[in-house]
This record gives C-alpha cells, sequence and structure tokens, in this order.
C-alpha cells in the first residue's frame, strides 16, 4: 500500500490571527493538519491505491516549492508538475509531485486534492494506465497510440450551446495531455473524471466538519480546468481576454464549457454505485462573473508567489533541494 506524504510542510506556522486569508476560503488549519487531511484521502481513495499497485509504485511525495525554487528549476510559473513518471522499466520507485507552496496556502483542501488529482489523472497515472507491462518492459495501449496519430486533428467541443463552436488541437496545446484530459470519450478524459470521483467519494465518508464544502470545492477545480482548458486551447490566459478583442475567448465560452461538463458529471453520479448522493455537492452553474472571479482569485493568489511563503520551513525557503 502507497501513503502519500507532502514534505516541507512548516510545523508551527499558521495564519496570523490578523490574516485577511483566515475569513477567506482558506481556513484557518495549520499546514501541517492541513497536509496530514490531504494524505489522508488520497491515501484512502481505492482509485488511487489501485493504480499505484498496479504500476508497482512504492512512493508517492508532494513537495512544497516556493515560486523562487521553481524559478531555479526552469519551472516558473507552473502551478504544479511531476517527474520521475514513465520508465522503461516495469517497476516506477517514486513519483514526485511539485506543488506551489503559493497555491497550498491560499487554497482550500478541496482545491488542493483537485490539482493532486489533475498530476495524477491527466498525467502520471493516466499515462501509466495507458501502457501494457510484459516481459519487463512497457508498450502503449490502442488508447495511447490514438492519442499519438491524433494529435494533429481538431477536437470539437459537442453541445456547447447555439452560436458557440470550441475545439481544440492536442499538439497545439502548451501539454497535449490536457487536451485529451478536458475532450469527452477519451480515456485519459474518463480516467481524470473516475481519480476525481474517488476522491470525492472518499472524501465523503470522513468525519471533517467541512467534507461537504470541500467536496464542492473540488468538483469546482476540475470542472473549472477541464473547462478553462478546451475553452482556451489550453492558453488560460485567453479566458480573461474579451471575445470581441480578437485575443481571446472571454469568460462565457468557459462557463459554457463548464456547465456542459458539469452536466456529463452529474449523469456519472447519478449511475455510480452510492454516489448519487454526491449530486447535491455539486458546485452551482457557472456564469461569466463566476468564471471572472475564479481568474481574480487566482491573480490574487499569484500576485505573493514571489515573496516568502508560510508553508515551506523556516530557513530552507530560499534554497534550491
Amino acid at each position: 500500500m502507497v501513503a502519500l506524504k507532502i514534505e516541507n510542510v512548516s510545523t508551527w506556522h499558521q495564519y496570523w490571527s490578523f490574516d485577511p486569508r483566515r475569513y477567506l476560503y482558506a481556513g484557518s488549519e495549520t499546514y501541517e493538519a492541513k497536509a496530514k487531511r490531504i494524505a489522508q484521502v488520497m491515501n484512502a481513495s481505492e482509485e488511487f491505491q489501485f493504480w499505484c499497485d498496479q504500476d508497482q509504485i512504492q512512493t508517492v511525495t508532494v513537495g512544497l516549492k516556493t515560486m523562487m525554487q521553481l524559478k531555479k528549476q526552469s519551472q516558473i510559473l507552473m502551478l504544479s508538475s511531476i517527474k520521475n513518471v514513465l520508465s522503461p522499466a516495469l517497476t516506477i520507485d517514486k513519483l514526485e509531485i511539485m506543488l506551489c507552496s503559493w497555491y497550498f496556502e491560499n487554497y482550500s483542501l478541496g482545491f488542493c486534492l483537485g490539482m493532486l488529482c489533475h498530476e495524477l489523472g491527466v498525467h502520471a497515472l493516466a499515462t501509466l494506465s495507458m501502457t501494457q507491462k510484459h516481459t519487463g518492459v512497457r508498450t502503449k495501449s490502442p488508447a495511447m497510440v490514438s492519442e499519438e496519430t491524433s494529435e494533429n486533428q481538431l477536437i470539437p467541443e459537442p453541445e456547447i450551446g447555439p452560436g458557440r463552436n470550441v475545439q481544440i488541437r492536442p499538439s497545439a496545446a502548451p501539454q497535449r495531455d490536457h487536451a485529451y484530459a478536458a475532450t469527452p470519450g477519451r480515456e485519459r478524459y474518463h480516467f481524470y473524471q473516475n481519480l476525481v470521483v474517488s476522491i470525492a467519494y472518499t472524501l465523503s465518508q470522513t468525519k471533517f466538519a467541512d467534507r461537504k464544502a470541500e467536496i464542492t470545492n473540488l468538483f469546482d477545480c476540475y470542472l473549472m480546468d477541464v473547462a478553462s482548458i478546451l475553452a482556451t486551447g489550453d492558453k488560460r490566459g485567453k479566458g480573461m481576454a474579451p471575445e470581441w478583442s480578437g485575443l481571446g475567448v472571454g469568460p462565457a465560452a468557459i462557463a459554457d464549457v463548464y456547465n456542459a461538463r458539469r452536466e456529463d458529471l452529474e449523469e456519472y453520479l447519478r449511475k455510480g454505485n452510492e454516489l448519487p448522493e454526491l449530486v447535491q455537492l455539486l458546485p452551482a452553474r457557472k456564469t461569466a462573473t463566476g468564471v471572472t472571479t475564479n481568474y481574480l482569485g487566482l491573480m490574487w493568489a499569484l500576485g505573493g508567489a514571489f515573496g516568502w511563503n508560510y508553508s515551506t520551513t523556516w530557513g530552507k525557503w530560499w534554497k534550491e533541494d
């Protein structure tokens, strides 16, 4: 059994009594307590454990990194990333996720779980699930071959609404995996959705007082992720630029895709065993104003990302590990 661990979490820092984040969505618990709760939910997920076992992954670590550390590693402005994922060998000893400490600080439990679901369900575990392991090596599954052969094709988004034409070309996206994870009918999309639902169900079985609100946050994080990928061609900044300017698609396009994917998720939950109860915890349908608010919240949190981050251990925040 794999035990996910979160590293570089301060054992003594917490929000100061006057910190405005105490009264926003980030909560007021200590970072150590927050990290333990995140790990508890991930480790209890049957889906997470199943795929780690299938791929014989022995350790999964989440290392909090400041923007300064990521800049030194040429990963500037990435919210999270994975390394040591694919190997031609049959086993993978260590799966390592790097998460920006400012994101951990400023976003709630549900959103942090959503970020981990993205890294595992869009990239690492999803990719590994599309390989066939035998005779000591990995070979590509038909689903992975299909991704590679169709990467230059436009993928239209079905049933978005009258007058709304949304499509994406995987090869033109900054990360090809994102395009397939946001497109219904693709194996990577279903893998991502399954993992998110598994984590949501696991969270519902905890005794956390805020579990219902955090399940809603998890779903919102997931839906905003796939919607912003598909609507903008994975060039997220286009979501804020007005459509009439010719520089972007505008928040209304993201809201349309969000609501279409929300319908998919609701249908999935209604069909699953013991999952219909989660339908009541889905976020409300998104409006253009709601999308704008999400973007502004991200920009506000990012504003302090290049300064000192409380969540990393004192004395190590500026060093490159």
